[in-house]
């Protein structure tokens, strides 16, 4: 199914269409990453990783996912993609830009339709109609749930990711529906929304540096699109990505996502409680949480350290239990957990997570086993070796798949 589009017009326009940009705008960095697409002997695309670059934001640039500071942003975002262009020498404007779970929302709608003519085969332009009528019922969801989440009255959504998961003829399930006939057809559809004013903020960006936008795409569903490449309808997962100001969960059955939630609980909560507890500054306070992931912290630190990381590790987890009990349509949880983000790296997290007590607070019928996300669970990459020492590519490299798909498009 189609990849729609915040910006449908513009074609791509680098001096190589094969190469193109991402952009992760996080908390505490914005991170791009240069791609090229190759082309095997059977004509089949896989992307390779030439340029990787990231730049600090200063504490006030962005705050719950917002830009609060344009100015500030743009010179990172400049200083980002300059060091992934480090080793090319002609220029390359195409774009896509990832937006987190602090900015959109995304959920699955099942819908079931009673074919008028069960004789016909189904076409093309039947399958458009029914996906275009579950957008439509999933917009007018999304902005009651993203008013319910933020606290907000209304608010102008725009679409940014929509694709079929589950497509049933009679109760049968059909992984390309074209040419079959039928009474009863029904459809599963991942939706992905975010603020309009906040893709108008990243089209603006984009424009000031001479870039040229291809799309926009939900950071979560770029991470499951990833995943499920292999085996697209064997994936069953608890998906966490887990930032500097708050933590994305989402949670997908046979390869697609049920639904993305947020919780603001990530990395800097760490930091500012050891800054609270121990009189530090924000920065003192971050080295100390680093030097503590990587043991080079002495005895007595690494006690104080420790325990107030672990004190604030029992928070988010339990955060993160309301957040996915939020979720409604889950009976049982899946028994796969898949962790990534810049501030996933911290020690014990998987430990933690792995508790048989937490577990038993959430409907899982098997011990839960926690699974890191690298660049080397990314097959679409085919040189994942040359960054896999750069955790914080993971994020940033899910969205190769969505400018891919994007590129795809414009054959």
């Amino acid at each position: 199914m189609k990849l729609p589009f915040f910006n449908k017009k513009k074609k791509p326009i680098s001096d190589s269409p094969t190469q193109f940009l991402t952009v992760d705008i996080g908390s505490d960095f914005v991170k791009a990453v240069l791609f090229e697409v190759v082309t095997d002997l059977s004509n089949k695309n896989s992307l390779k990783i030439i340029g990787f670059g990231k730049h600090y934001l200063d504490l006030r640039d962005v705050q719950a996912g917002v830009i609060s500071n344009q100015d500030g942003v743009e010179e990172a975002l400049i200083s980002a993609i300059n060091e992934a262009l480090l080793n090319v020498t002609h220029e390359v404007r195409d774009v896509v830009f990832g937006v987190s779970g602090e900015m959109s929302i995304g959920f699955s709608t099942t819908v079931r339709v009673t074919r008028e003519k069960q004789e016909e085969e189904i076409n093309e332009k039947e399958v458009i109609k029914i996906k275009k009528r579950i957008e439509e019922v999933a917009f007018v969801q999304a902005q009651k749930e993203y008013a319910r989440l933020k606290g907000l009255g209304s608010i102008d959504l725009e679409l940014i990711n929509s694709e079929i998961t589950n497509f049933k003829v009679d109760g049968f399930y059909v992984t390309e529906p074209l040419g079959f006939k039928g009474k009863i057809v029904e459809v599963t559809l991942f939706t992905a929304f975010a603020p309009l004013n906040h893709l108008n903020l990243i089209q603006t960006l984009a424009s000031r540096i001479g870039l040229n936008l291809l799309t926009v795409s939900s950071n979560m569903y770029a991470l499951v699109k990833n995943l499920t490449s292999a085996e697209p309808t064997e994936f069953d997962g608890i998906i966490v990505d887990m930032g500097g100001d708050s933590t994305d969960a989402s949670v997908a059955f046979s390869g697609g996502i049920l639904a993305t939630r947020t919780i603001s609980v990530g990395g800097r909560a760490f930091t500012r409680k050891i800054a609270s507890n121990l009189d530090l500054s924000f920065s003192d306070s971050e080295g100390k949480k680093v030097a503590y992931s990587e043991g080079k912290l002495d005895e007595v630190e690494l006690s104080k350290v420790g325990s107030i990381i672990d004190e604030t590790a029992e928070s988010w987890l339990g955060a993160l239990e309301v957040t996915l009990l939020d979720i409604d349509g889950v009976k049982t949880f899946p028994s796969r957990l898949y962790l990534t983000g810049g501030a996933s790296y911290m020690v014990g997290l998987d430990e933690l997570l792995e508790e048989e007590e937490w577990r038993k607070r959430l409907p899982i019928k098997q011990h839960l086993k926690v699974k890191r996300i690298g660049l080397e669970d990314f097959l679409l990459i085919n040189n994942p070796q040359d960054f896999i020492k750069h955790k914080e590519i993971v994020v940033p490299s899910s969205l190769g798949v969505i400018g891919l798909l994007a590129l795809d498009l414009y054959e």
